[in-house]
C-alpha cells in the first residue's frame, strides 16, 4: 500500500485494487530500476577512467576511510 494510504479509510474492495495496480506496474518499474542502476554503472566507470592511477588509488584510501567511518558510527 502506498505511504499514508493506510489511514484514509479505504475499503477492502479499493485496497484489492490498489494491490493489483501495483502488481501490474512493478516488473515495468524493476526493469526501469534495473537500467538505472546499469547506467549509473556506465557512468562511474567513465569517471574513473578519467583519473590517474595514483588519483584512483587515493579515491580508494578515501572511499574506504568513509566505508569505516559509517559503519563504526552505525555500531554505536
Amino acid at each position: 500500500m502506498p505511504n499514508n494510504y493506510g489511514k484514509i479509510g479505504l475499503s477492502n474492495e479499493q485496497k484489492t485494487e490498489i494491490y493489483a495496480v501495483q502488481a501490474k506496474y512493478k516488473a515495468q518499474l524493476k526493469e526501469l530500476a534495473d537500467k538505472i542502476a546499469a547506467i549509473r554503472s556506465e557512468q562511474q566507470k567513465a569517471i574513473d577512467s578519467v583519473l590517474t592511477e595514483e588519483q584512483m588509488k587515493k579515491l580508494e584510501e578515501v572511499l574506504a576511510a568513509s566505508k569505516k567511518k559509517r559503519t563504526s558510527s552505525k555500531s554505536k
